[in-house]
């Protein structure tokens, strides 16, 4: 739990001392409401308790237990705020995740349609009408159709073109039926 809140902590874009307090809060409020439970069992004469957690039974000591929960309270509630030099190294991460993705993406609408499936996925068609498509070689008047080593490959950008030029090109095509 400690470790999800310090992610939270260093992911907010905002490190001043209010929003990493407020991150915490959750965190020191278990930590009271444990102090409470701790104290009361411990007001009933028990110094140790069995705890199941886990799948597992473990005893500790009550006293210690608490102790060692002030402690933990009094690190979060006065939180060291993360150094200039960790925010930079976060902010340099997302920078670079984005930057991974834009790239991805650019690189992606540049790349060719490779094979059935994937012209069935760029126009959105069932797997079925993209062979019916091929099988028609109306995409190869223009060169947006080809074959390399058995397989079909299309040109991203003369698709884009052969359909906006002309948009009824692929109406007429239908998908043929096996005669049984």
């Amino acid at each position: 739990m400690v470790d999800r809140i310090n992610r939270k902590v260093f992911a907010e874009s905002n490190y001043n001392d209010i929003a990493v307090r407020a991150t915490y809060a959750p965190l020191i409020e278990a930590i009271d409401m444990a102090i409470a439970e701790n104290t009361q069992y411990l007001s009933f004469g028990h110094e140790n308790m069995e705890s199941c957690e886990s799948g597992g039974s473990y005893v500790y000591n009550v006293r210690q237990a608490i102790a060692n929960l002030k402690v933990a309270k009094e690190v979060f509630s006065n939180p060291p705020l993360p150094s200039q030099e960790q925010v930079d190294v976060v902010e340099q991460e997302k920078v670079e995740e984005i930057e991974k993705i834009s790239t991805s993406n650019s690189t992606e609408l540049e790349e060719v349609i490779r094979g059935v499936k994937g012209l069935s996925e760029y126009l959105h068609i069932c797997t079925s009408l993209a062979q019916a498509v091929i099988n028609s070689k109306l995409l190869q008047e223009d060169g947006a159709q080809y074959s390399a080593g058995g397989k079909w490959f299309f040109n991203r950008e003369k698709l884009d073109r052969l359909l906006a030029k002309k948009p009824e090109l692929l109406k007429d095509v239908h998908i043929q039926r096996r005669k049984k």
